[in-house]
């Protein structure tokens, strides 16, 4: 069976003035992902072992193969900010036995690759856009995902205040999809439709979800057996 290692590690916590709070923070930011698991929420009943801090300013966690990573990583980078985290992903088979409630002990080629994901982003992360990398066993397929995750990643960080207002927007009603009534969250925001359809526009906002959601796609069609 093919399970999702993520690994999220925050990038440069040691010159961080008030780490404590910013621990403190994503513990309750972790908490509130875990709790929007299940069959009839948000992510889906696809979480196997739960959102867990490993280390002061590290986390990591279990699940089935999603597309809804993508928007569960995005969540936790805009609850965090102004703090920034670099994330890896791996998909692979688990060797040992799996706590459900907290992500500590379990090992497999899914934290491997996990593992070698967030250590690859580590120094490669295109002059500090890039914090997400993706590993599996099928090496045909990496460096393509990969660099799909790498154009996503590089147009979020063009994206200016009013775009990322428009995205924040989006994750707050619990969107990640390009199709969403406009007028409704034009309305919400307190905007005319034609300004958002600017922000919309020039931030290539619909274009970064059909990828990313596509891309979530090609992940949870990963089978198990690619563990070398």
């Amino acid at each position: 069976m093919p399970y999702l290692a993520v690994i999220g590690d925050m990038i440069q916590s040691r010159q961080a003035q008030d780490r404590s709070d910013v621990q403190k923070k994503l513990t309750t930011v972790l908490e509130g992902i875990n709790q929007d698991f299940g069959a009839d929420k948000v992510y889906g009943d696809c979480l196997i072992s739960k959102f867990t801090i490993t280390l002061g300013d590290e986390f990591q966690a279990l699940l089935r193969p999603t597309r809804t990573i993508f928007q569960i990583l995005d969540v936790i980078s805009w609850k965090m900010e102004p703090s920034e985290f670099r994330y890896g992903i791996g998909v692979g088979t688990i060797s040992t036995s799996i706590d459900p409630n907290k992500s500590i002990g379990a090992d497999g080629p899914a934290y491997w690759f996990a593992r070698e994901a967030i250590d690859y982003i580590h120094g490669n992360d295109d002059y500090g856009v890039n914090h997400l990398a993706f590993r599996c066993g099928d090496r045909d397929l990496v460096p393509w995902l990969n660099d799909a995750l790498a154009c996503t990643e590089f147009m979020k960080s063009k994206w200016n205040v009013t775009q990322r207002e428009v995205f924040h927007e989006l994750l707050e009603d619990r969107l990640y999809d390009e199709q969403f009534e406009q007028k409704a969250m034009a309305a919400r925001m307190g905007l005319k439709p034609s300004p958002l359809q600017k922000r919309l526009k020039t931030g290539g906002l619909r274009i970064y979800l059909r990828t990313r959601n596509d891309l979530g796609s090609v992940i949870e069609k990963l089978e198990g057996s690619h563990d070398k």
